[in-house]
C-alpha cells in the first residue's frame, strides 16, 4: 500500500481504502519514512502521521526511501520498516539513531530485494557491482 504526504492521500483516505480491501498481509510503500532515524537533510519522519493507520490494519513490513541512507527498524508494533535511499545521488549521515534501529549503512549503494509469499516476506540489501560492502538480510511473517 502506497503511502505518504502528497502521494496516497490523508490518514483518513487511507484508513478507509484499507478497511475495505483487509488483507492477511500487508506491506505499504512510502516515500518517506514511517519510524526512523533523522538525518540534517530530512530531520523528521514524515510519513509518521500514517503508523497508527498502517498498525491498526497489521501493516507486516513498510519500505520507503528519501533518507539517503539504508535503515532497517523493528517497530514496537511488531512490523519491519526499511528505508533504502542507495540511489546513487549520495549520502546523507543520520543525526542520531532512533530505538527501533537494527542495520545501518551510509557508504554503499544498491537496491534491496524483496520476496513476497503467502505466509511472509524476506529482504536483502544488494550491493551495486563496485560499491562499499555491505550486506543485511530480514524477514517475517505475516499477522
Amino acid at each position: 500500500y502506497k503511502t505518504g504526504t502528497g502521494q496516497g492521500g490523508s490518514v483518513a483516505s487511507v484508513d478507509a481504502d484499507l478497511a475495505a480491501h483487509p488483507s492477511q498481509c500487508l506491506l505499504a510503500v512510502s516515500h518517506a519514512p514511517v519510524i526512523g532515524s533523522p538525518a540534517q537533510e530530512h530531520p523528521t519522519n514524515e510519513a509518521a502521521a500514517f503508523r497508527q493507520t498502517l498498525v491498526d490494519h497489521g501493516v507486516d513490513l513498510v519500505l520507503a526511501g528519501h533518507q539517503h541512507f539504508y535503515e532497517r527498524n523493528l517497530d514496537p508494533a511488531g512490523f519491519t520498516s526499511i528505508t533504502n535511499g542507495q540511489g546513487g545521488v549520495g549520502h546523507y549521515d543520520r543525526t542520531s539513531t532512533a530505538p527501533t534501529a537494527q542495520a545501518y549503512n551510509s557508504t554503499s549503494f544498491g537496491p534491496i530485494k524483496v520476496v513476497l509469499s503467502a505466509n511472509g516476506w524476506t529482504t536483502d540489501f544488494v550491493p551495486n557491482a563496485g560499491a562499499a560492502a555491505f550486506s543485511d538480510h530480514a524477514s517475517g511473517g505475516c499477522s
